[in-house]
């Protein structure tokens, strides 16, 4: 019967389809990259237990400048005098900006994402070495990590480990190690680190007075963030005098690093996030999925009205309302069946072509679109079942006398 009311009305048919079709695939697409922002960082193993040195500067004009950049000390200091901090590392942009000429005997690049760091970012964030040793890059003078898609750029399928390469117009670097790409849901997001030892002028002497460095905190299971950061201020304010001091700090966990940066100054990432944009995104996923039902709504008003006919006459047969409400959801929800089977190889056709252009990229999951064809049957079940339950409930003498 569904099969014969669809060849019938071939244009209900078709705007009750492709609506849904185009609302599902839209409301997957937002759906993914609101899925996207919310797994941030939830890739590293310790991701409860790091966090950032953030710096809060007064103004003359009595606003406050925040950074994620601290002292060089700030982060040694941290550990040797804070029993809660396990380990540290700072991060230093290539000329401040990331920016880097690299040049190999084989081929040259430009990058903008290119950090000198010290030798605990690789156990703070569990960075492991696909080729040589990612400790060992990072403690080395004059050596050099590089990620998977570099090491492809540079040297081929040739293994980079023990080659050379220079960084501006520096000596040349000994590449020690190859490490994966970080992810596109990662604030990390460095193709080239070189070891923090390698910038002499970084390393010393260690100051209070000169904020250039990203500083990352690997705590204790058990510590207490506020309290770390109230002992490293105490540090601070020891080791400076009152005169001198031109900032407070505070500790920012990697789990805000993300959605918490948007107006944070000198970032090493450029990757932040910002909540109420993915608020807004997800307000829009659900007002199409709502808009599509709502128009299929309409539409499945309309389509009953025009089997009043019918409805009369099963009654006068003997249908019960039930029966007749049964027969006239299920109807429905054919169409609403085959709107989610042609959705989903769109919105998958066209993700993955959008993902294509990324690097790294997250991989589409079954449940993304099983989620929203979810929402879409709910939703469409509970405004047709009202329609079908009034469409059954009309007396059969009053819908014939009509006809």
């Amino acid at each position: 019967m569904a099969l014969r009311t669809l060849r019938k009305n071939r244009l209900f048919t078709a705007l009750n389809v492709l609506g849904l079709a185009l609302g599902l695939a839209i409301a997957a697409c937002l759906l993914l990259w609101i899925k996207n922002e919310w797994s941030f960082n939830r890739q590293f193993a310790q991701y409860p237990h790091i966090c950032r040195i953030v710096l809060d500067r007064p103004l003359e004009s009595g606003k406050v400048e925040r950074m994620s950049n601290a002292p060089n000390v700030a982060g040694p200091a941290a550990k040797e005098n804070i029993a809660a901090v396990q380990q540290y590392a700072r991060l230093l942009a290539n000329n401040f900006t990331g920016e880097a000429f690299v040049r190999t005997d084989r081929k040259d690049l430009i990058t903008d994402k290119m950090v000198w760091a010290d030798p605990g970012l690789a156990e703070i964030f569990g960075i492991k070495a696909l080729r040589g040793d990612m400790e060992a890059a990072l403690r080395e003078p004059n050596s050099v990590a590089i990620d998977a898609t570099t090491s492809a750029r540079l040297f081929g399928n040739s293994d980079p480990v023990g080659q050379t390469l220079r960084i501006d117009r520096r000596d040349a670097l000994v590449v020690r190690a190859v490490y994966p790409d970080f992810p596109d849901n990662s604030t990390l997001e460095a193709r080239i680190m070189g070891s923090f030892v390698t910038e002499k002028w970084a390393n010393a002497p260690l100051v209070w007075s000169n904020a250039s460095f990203e500083t990352w905190l690997l705590l204790a299971p058990d510590a207490d963030r506020t309290a770390v950061a109230r002992d490293l201020m105490g540090v601070y304010e020891k080791a400076t005098p009152s005169e001198n001091r031109w900032f407070s700090l505070w500790l920012q966990p990697l789990a805000d690093a993300h959605w918490g940066s948007s107006d944070f100054q000198y970032s090493v990432s450029a990757r932040s996030g910002d909540l109420r944009q993915v608020a807004l995104l997800l307000g829009l996923a659900i007002a199409v999925l709502l808009i599509a039902c709502f128009n299929y709504m309409n539409l499945s008003t309309a389509h009953a009205q025009r089997r009043a006919k019918e409805v009369g006459i099963r009654k006068t047969l003997g249908a019960t309302a039930l029966q007749i409400s049964r027969l006239l959801i299920s109807d429905f929800l054919k169409w609403v069946l085959l709107a989610i089977v042609l959705a989903v190889p769109v919105a998958w056709y066209f993700m993955q072509r959008w993902l294509a252009d990324f690097a790294c990229r997250i991989d589409l999951q079954w449940w993304m679109f099983a989620v929203t064809g979810a929402g879409v049957v709910v939703v469409a079940l509970l405004t047709v079942s009202v329609q079908s339950v009034r469409a059954a409930l009309i007396n059969p003498v009053q819908s014939l006398r009509s006809e």
